[in-house]
């Protein structure tokens, strides 16, 4: 249909030549009409020009207003005159389509049967008039469905087309941002960020896992908890205009209600065959899911209705790095095969930044982490220190000790005494938590560091340690183990870090003096 133009106006002089042909019609006698839809044809344009939305209908009327009055013209001179119809019957045609064409094409026969009627003509001719004025219109007919099919093409084309341009330009520019990101946290946002309809590909809830080992466990999330969040976070990027940058760096407009559901999510790659995370890691395939049963993802996750999703395995040199779970939870918009195509086109590079970035934070954590006891050592201590005095962020410094650890190492050997550094490591881990870090000094002593902490959470801190280190059972080892523990704070006590390990320490050997087993806030004197 590339020619449509050159056929529809081939099809239009046909018709006019074959009319003159037959009823010897002489244009000169018409000029009135001619004047007629000319003044019309300007009037129309000028309105067009201000009331664009108008400029089909005002064409259609004005199309059939010409052909009143070009009838009203030649009256009954012209037994082929209702063949004028056909002008309006096409721009109603092209117009609308199909529904447009029957419309004008019923219209007018309504209007020739009523001056058919007027001028006394018989109903048999109306009825041959209709039936050659309807064979007439399947041309202009025919033509405009072909091309409102070939425009719905086009246009689904073009949409496909800024579509991909849209995609590339996005992979381009969150390529660029993970290149540029140096920890793991501020890459999980980047990542989802460039999923959801807060900015990207326009899911509304995008869940990244990672695999370690034999275990996946929930690393990110982004997406808000009811439908009215969501659409006041998704109205919100648009009204401003917000780009990815913005994104990532606004922390107020977060909703964490979904991010700390999945922050405790653990699955096992031997045992939970049936959680569908875990069969797209064992398949490496993915997945599209419609009706599905949200209980599948087990109790934990249950609340979170996963019903209509997609899931896509993140594959990195052929090993799976992590798996996406996304749905459009509360607009309801399906997941098109095309939605599919681009988060598994995304899900390479993705895969790829995610296992360089934990190769990258595992040398790193080699690097300031004690073999041994697996804590951070003696250099990251002091990094960490120092960064919060110049942030002059108060905290309290414990320094721990092991009472007569070198009693283990000449009573039961220096391996077993590593096997109780080790231990105490571990429990001094567990025991701080999130509120602190531990790190191992040197030797049998230990410092912990909990910023922003109050005096009754570092109590309870030390309380919990002593119960941990209690609570050990070491083989072969009957003496029972314990510690000393003396506290210093930022900055009321000391407001340099040497002087504030040597008060706390001094606090260490008052403890140990005391009986041991014990933590020291004051000395006594």
């Amino acid at each position: 249909m590339k020619n449509w133009k050159v056929l529809l106006f081939t099809f239009i002089f046909f018709l006019f030549v074959l009319t003159y042909a037959v009823e010897g019609i002489h244009f000169e006698n018409e000029f009135t009409i001619l004047i007629f839809a000319s003044a019309l044809g300007l009037l129309i344009n000028y309105f067009r020009s201000y009331h664009t939305k108008l400029q089909k209908p005002m064409m259609t009327a004005g199309s059939f207003l010409v052909v009143i009055f070009a009838m009203s013209v030649l009256g009954r001179s012209s037994s082929y005159g209702y063949m004028l119809y056909l002008f309006p019957l096409t721009v109603a045609t092209f117009s609308y389509g199909l529904k447009g064409g029957l419309g004008m094409y019923a219209v007018s026969l309504l209007f020739h049967l009523v001056r058919s009627r007027f001028l006394g003509e018989p109903f048999g001719d109306f009825l041959s008039d209709a039936l050659l004025l309807g064979t007439a219109s399947l041309g202009p007919i025919y033509i405009s469905i072909q091309l409102h099919q070939l425009i719905h093409k086009n246009e689904a084309w073009l949409g496909m087309l800024h579509m991909k341009i849209n995609e590339m330009s996005l992979l381009r520019e969150i390529t660029a941002s993970m290149q540029g990101a140096t920890d793991l946290g501020k890459l999980d946002k980047i990542v989802l960020s460039t999923l959801t309809a807060g900015y990207g590909l326009g899911f509304n809830r995008a869940l990244l896992f990672l695999v370690d080992g034999d275990a996946v466990y929930g690393e990110y999330a982004i997406g808000p908890s009811s439908k009215a969040e969501a659409y006041k976070v998704w109205g919100k990027v648009v009204t401003h205009q917000i780009n990815l940058h913005d994104v990532i760096e606004n922390h107020e407009d977060t909703d964490v209600t979904l991010l700390e559901k999945m922050k405790s999510l653990r699955f096992s790659l031997k045992e939970d065959f049936e959680n569908p995370i875990v069969r797209c890691c064992l398949l490496k395939s993915p997945m599209h899911i419609t009706g599905g049963d949200a209980d599948a993802f087990g109790e934990e996750m249950k609340s979170l209705m996963f019903e209509n999703y997609a899931l896509v395995p993140l594959m990195a040199k052929n090993h799976v790095v992590g798996v996406f779970l996304v749905d459009n939870r509360f607009n309801e918009k399906p997941i098109t095969d095309e939605a599919l195509d681009s988060l598994i086109t995304f899900a390479g590079p993705a895969a790829l930044a995610f296992d360089n970035t934990r190769l990258s934070e595992h040398v790193r954590k080699l690097a300031v982490t004690d073999e041994l006891t697996r804590l951070y050592n003696h250099r990251f201590y002091k990094d960490t220190i120092q960064k919060l005095m110049k942030e002059q962020t108060s905290f309290f410094l414990m320094v721990i000790d092991v009472d007569d650890f070198k009693h283990f190492n000449e009573t039961y050997g220096h391996a077993t005494g590593d096997r109780v550094l080790s231990e105490v490591g571990t429990a001094l881990r567990n025991a701080v938590g999130t509120k602190g870090t531990a790190f191992r000094y040197g030797g049998d002593e230990f410092t912990i560091i909990l910023p922003g902490a109050t005096r009754e959470e570092t109590l309870e801190v030390a309380q919990r340690i002593q119960e941990n280190i209690s609570d050990m059972a070491l083989d072969a080892v009957s003496t029972p183990l314990t510690i000393s523990i003396g506290v210093a704070e930022f900055p009321d006590e000391s407001e340099t870090e040497a002087e504030l390990f040597i008060t706390a320490d001094r606090k260490l050997s008052f403890a140990k003096g005391s009986g041991k087993n014990t933590v020291t806030w004051e000395v006594q004197t």
